[in-house]
């Protein structure tokens, strides 16, 4: 946990240096070689951040395409992490834009566990219950409530206040 801390606060205090997709940028490189306790609390950095890409980054950390390409160490969304494509569509995490093709063999899914795809639900659902668009609050509660778990039920108690 300590060494979870001390990666977390170093991110923090290179960030504060960078403009806002360079934070951005430098918290999902972080991903790439953290354990899954700095994942989590490089989650919780990317929610804070707020930037505009990380609704559609923590979906595809969640839903297992995000991957890094290994000749760069770039991060990227994969289109579709499907098991018969000979390649990956991927897709800039700072702006959402298509970004090419690349082999599936030069690239390296950034994993995850139980515990941090329990992280990401709550905290997807957490980004996605303060939108102020009332269809996507609607199918965050909705999501929540396919796999109610104490977060989640604290989550939307803290929302019905």
């Amino acid at each position: 946990m300590a060494a979870a801390l001390c990666a977390a606060a170093f991110v923090v205090s290179v960030l504060h240096s960078q403009s806002p997709d360079d934070q951005f940028l430098a918290t999902l490189t972080a991903l790439r070689d953290a354990g899954f306790a700095d994942k989590e609390a490089l989650v919780g950095q990317l929610a804070a951040g707020g930037h505009p890409g990380t609704a559609a980054v923590l979906s595809a950390f969640l839903d297992d395409r995000l991957f890094v390409r290994d000749q760069d160490g770039q991060v990227f969304i994969v289109a579709s992490a499907d098991e018969a494509l000979p390649s990956f569509e991927l897709v800039n995490p700072v702006n959402g834009q298509a970004s090419g093709a690349s082999p599936r063999e030069g690239m390296t899914k950034i994993g995850t566990n139980n515990r941090l795809r329990r992280v990401l639900r709550t905290t997807i659902a957490r980004f996605t219950l303060a939108s102020p668009d009332t269809a996507v609050r609607l199918n965050a509660v909705k999501e929540l409530l396919r796999s109610l778990d104490d977060a989640g039920l604290e989550l939307l108690k803290q929302r019905d206040t």
